[in-house]
């Protein structure tokens, strides 16, 4: 079994209790960050740097919040549960979406937002369960919600993504 170093403190192999989300034996599939690679596939330098860069931004926001009271103020620390979902969550994100912001949230939840101007942000966080609770402001409409994090990118959250960054080029200038 493979696994991605993350770090001195952490490997994604340290997260074998809770890497396979599946409910049953014949749901089974590849752990949580371990690569899958198709007999003949070429290898995306651009896809595999971008996925690279966001592993280690999950990482240091993970890292950041693992103990009870990170924040000085009695936050929850973030679950090496909450860290799967929060890896699941990557995988099934379109490679050609923008790489998100990554933080951690007081109640030890995860974090991750695209900002693309004033006005104009998708904020998902994730928890221990896979719930993920998402607000977004397109200008001067919004749209939240909840979702259950499964096999995909759950439907409202995808539209929501798109919606944000078809708004965010059609209001640029003409080059």
């Amino acid at each position: 079994m493979s696994s991605f170093a993350i770090g001195a403190a952490l490997a994604w192999g340290d997260l074998s209790d809770v890497r396979n989300r599946a409910i049953s034996e014949s749901a089974a599939r590849p752990g949580l960050g371990e690569a899958v690679v198709e007999p003949d596939a070429t290898p995306s330098v651009s896809v595999d740097e971008k996925r690279r860069q966001e592993l280690e931004a999950l990482r240091d926001a993970y890292e950041e919040a693992s103990l009870p009271g990170w924040d000085g103020h009695g936050a929850e620390p973030v679950s090496k549960a909450t860290l799967a979902q929060a890896l699941a969550f990557l995988d099934v994100l379109p490679s050609t979406s923008p790489s998100p912001g990554m933080s951690a949230h007081p109640d030890g939840e995860l974090a991750f937002e695209w900002y693309v101007g004033r006005g104009h942000v998708l904020s998902i966080s994730v928890n221990e369960a896979g719930r993920l609770s998402y607000a977004a402001l397109f200008g001067y409409s919004s749209q939240h919600g909840t979702e259950l994090l499964l096999d995909s990118l759950p439907e409202a959250i995808a539209l929501a993504l798109r919606r944000l960054y078809w708004q965010s080029l059609a209001l640029q200038p003409n080059s």
